[in-house]
């Protein structure tokens, strides 16, 4: 049983820091929680899971696979750990849960277990017995972890212990493992069964502490009831018809890629997403959700500015979706189309890639506009014009008996009321400005 619900909470990351860029700081401790309060005034309150990335020795990538330092450049003046468990309870009141972004699979020569993983002989190594060169992040080359190995000699079990001493991790019931993937290593002969074996075991020990692993990507179809969420879902048709949303969900398409495998040589960081059952033809028939990292300063990151229509575009539908069960997928010449056992149906036009949603024949999305009932904020819906303008929207059974609405837009400083506007036979038609979501509850 998963702690959260992650198929109707919106999971995103907040980027802190790097290890290359000096002292530079993308995101404070102190300027996540605004990010947060910020998150939850423009999507009316909705649940959030935040994991936090760079919240480790300098930042990104630094020195894993030890765990042991809050990285003190993200809470200057201050204690970092003490910080960070703070942010972790302050966040609470806007129905937020912060933990961490972790890696399991990369060791740098930087690491305080360096050593120590080189004793135990735990790195990936080739057939002739050379130790495997990872990628290059940052400027500092990693090599790999391997699994079996490291399950086998108790350090995986000692790490995953230790800081759920350090930090309130079963308080807040999940962490995202970046990467995770099962890594054979052919000179120590083990198999890919093993390292799935391994990967399984980890999981469980995580389990243990009461939390939940979301990952980002799926690296292999028989994992994918360890995982309730994957931040990159680059599963295939199959995949999404077999399992539920509240087994599994995904994100964003990101990183959807067709049908290739990463059995066969070194694992490479771009393997795991191209990896069995991966590839879905067009993703926004399922439901996309935000899978972009989240700053309070600096380019090549999503700005606060862009959340609005990244979250009317892609979360309000894939949180409706996912209250359902996908049952049909049809693909033909001219469109593509799924349908759910909640009367739901999405449809994609190929001549010009237009999408429409549709429950029990009521329109609810048509391109980018979109009017969706939001069950987080009460007997209430969202609406967005992408180009903002006027549009008639049905507002479904639930508002039967409604005469009028209230219309609030959403902002950072919380909602703005507009004006109550009529509702006749259940449809309210609605003026609004472009780029700016708007809460609609009955009076």
């Amino acid at each position: 049983m998963h702690r959260h619900p992650y198929h109707t909470t919106l999971t995103y990351k907040i980027f802190c820091a790097r290890k290359n860029e000096g002292a530079t700081v993308r995101t404070t401790f102190a300027e996540a929680l605004d990010l947060i309060r910020s998150v939850h005034r423009l999507t009316a309150g909705m649940s959030q899971i935040v994991y936090l990335v760079g919240w480790q020795h300098e930042g990104h990538d630094a020195r894993y696979p030890d765990w042991s330092v809050v990285n003190p450049r993200l809470a200057p003046g201050e204690d970092a750990c003490a910080a960070l468990v703070r942010l972790m309870r302050e966040a609470r009141q806007y129905a937020a849960t912060v933990s961490l972004h972790l890696n399991m699979d990369d060791i740098y020569p930087s690491s305080p277990l360096w050593d120590e993983y080189v004793r135990h002989d735990l790195l990936l190594r080739h057939a002739d017995g050379r130790v495997m060169d990872g990628d290059v992040w940052d400027g500092e080359r990693c090599h790999w972890i391997c699994k079996s190995r490291e399950w086998a000699a108790g350090l995986a079990q000692r790490r995953i212990d230790a800081i759920c001493r350090m930090l309130p991790l079963g308080d807040q019931g999940t962490v995202h493992i970046d990467v995770f993937r099962p890594s054979p290593s052919p000179g120590h002969r083990t198999t890919w069964d093993d390292e799935v074996a391994a990967c399984r075991a980890i999981v469980g020990h995580w389990r243990g502490h009461g939390i939940d692993v979301t990952v980002e990507y799926l690296a292999d179809p028989s994992l994918a009831d360890l995982h309730p969420m994957i931040l990159h879902d680059q599963r295939d048709e199959s995949q999404r018809l077999a399992l539920p949303p509240t087994v599994v969900c995904g994100g964003g398409r990101a990183w959807n890629c067709r049908h290739r495998t990463v059995r066969d040589g070194a694992p490479g960081w771009w393997g795991g997403f191209c990896a069995p059952a991966a590839g879905c033809r067009h993703p926004a028939l399922w439901g996309d959700s935000i899978d972009q990292d989240l700053v309070a300063h600096g380019p090549g990151f999503l700005a606060l500015d862009q959340v609005p229509a990244q979250f009317a575009r892609l979360t309000l539908v894939w949180q409706f979706l996912n209250r359902q069960r996908a049952i049909e997928h049809r693909q033909g010449l001219t469109g593509a189309e799924v349908r759910f056992d909640g009367g739901a149906v999405t449809a994609l036009r190929l001549a010009d890639g237009r999408f429409t949603l549709h429950q029990h024949g009521r329109l609810l999305a048509d391109g980018d506009d979109r009017c969706i009932p939001a069950p987080w904020a009460g007997n209430a819906s969202l609406a967005w014009h992408q180009q903002g303008g006027t549009r008639t929207w049905d507002l479904g059974p639930a508002w039967a008996g409604v005469r009028q609405v209230r219309v609030a837009l959403l902002g950072t400083d919380g909602p703005e009321a507009v004006a109550d506007q009529a509702v006749s036979a259940g449809a309210v038609t609605l003026t609004l400005p472009a780029g700016r979501l708007a809460l609609l509850t009955p009076l």
